[in-house]
């Protein structure tokens, strides 16, 4: 089973719009352009699961705007990301509906700020408990983050 975790961000450039459109090329060749890389990268390694995290600021709703959710619920979420008040109720309809049209299971996690080590610690707990037990298990003994080593998770992709 692949698991792709993809992080949203806040777009520096215009809160209207979100991120600019790129286009991605892989390495079998095939190109495709979208503001989003998780989703194409997704599409690409057919995923079987997306998770999505981040801040209550993040462009949630300018993601899920694009995807075609329902307009009922993203003015609310309008509000909530410039206040920086998103919440996880806030988020379920649209995980339901992005689920749906992609035809994969879609978790949307809100993740803190990372301006210290315990929000730091509890992005890593966020992504692992999703992830994979076993990368949960390891981040958890490593007493820094220094002291996991890719070599641990090479057999985990």
């Amino acid at each position: 089973m692949t698991t792709l975790i993809s992080l949203l961000g806040k777009s520096q450039l215009n809160q209207q719009t979100g991120y600019r459109s790129a286009n991605y090329r892989f390495a079998d060749g095939t190109t495709r352009e979208s503001p989003y890389f998780g989703l194409v990268l997704a599409e690409h390694i057919k995923a079987d699961k997306l998770i999505l995290i981040g801040t209550r600021g993040s462009m949630w709703d300018i993601f899920f705007d694009h995807q075609g959710s329902e307009d009922d619920t993203i003015l609310a979420l309008v509000d909530a990301v410039r206040n920086e008040a998103v919440t996880p109720e806030m988020l379920a309809p649209h995980q339901t509906y992005v689920s749906q049209k992609l035809g994969l299971p879609v978790e949307c996690h809100l993740i803190p700020y990372a301006r210290n080590e315990q929000e730091q610690a509890a992005i890593l707990r966020t992504c692992s408990k999703s992830f994979c037990q076993f990368v949960y298990a390891r981040c958890m003994r490593a007493k820094y983050p220094s002291d996991i080593s890719p070599e641990q998770f090479e057999h985990v992709r």
